[in-house]
């Protein structure tokens, strides 16, 4: 990430987080995307709101997002649609459990704040410094 500049989870750089990501990966929500045998994506998939989730959004009283965490695809590999796939597969995959796909991302992260919007996300505000997204898994 430092050497292609992504400006995005600079402190997982710094070791943070990593209690939060082996819980995901424990309750079986980080998925691991390969090509062959070379890892070329990530994500995580909460079907419930972390502590950031609430801090970000505010308390889902409702219950019906599935929020996004975490959607890394190798440098070597993005611009190849890769993203875009694997937004579409989380859309299908979880049409039934919830009604909103929610996620954020540092604001100043332009190409990722497009990324998002070009892929159908709806901006729904910012908060300390990360811009919000939803999009309906009803459509």
């Amino acid at each position: 990430m430092k050497e292609h500049q992504i400006k995005q989870w600079q402190y997982l750089l710094e070791g943070g987080d990593d209690i939060e990501i082996l819980q995901g990966v424990e309750k079986g929500e980080t998925y691991v995307v390969f090509k062959e045998e070379e890892l070329i994506g990530t994500f995580t998939i909460s079907l419930s709101q972390s502590e950031w989730d609430v801090h970000i959004f505010g308390s889902d009283s409702l219950n019906n997002s599935l929020y996004l965490h975490r959607l890394a695809i190798c440098p070597s590999y993005m611009g190849q649609g890769l993203g875009t796939r694997l937004l579409e597969w989380i859309q299908t995959t979880y049409h039934n459990e919830k009604d909103w796909l929610k996620l954020d991302c540092v604001a100043t992260n332009k190409k990722l704040v497009s990324f998002y919007k070009d892929n159908g996300f709806e901006e729904i505000g910012e908060k300390d410094g990360h811009t919000k997204f939803k999009k309906s898994l009803r459509e």
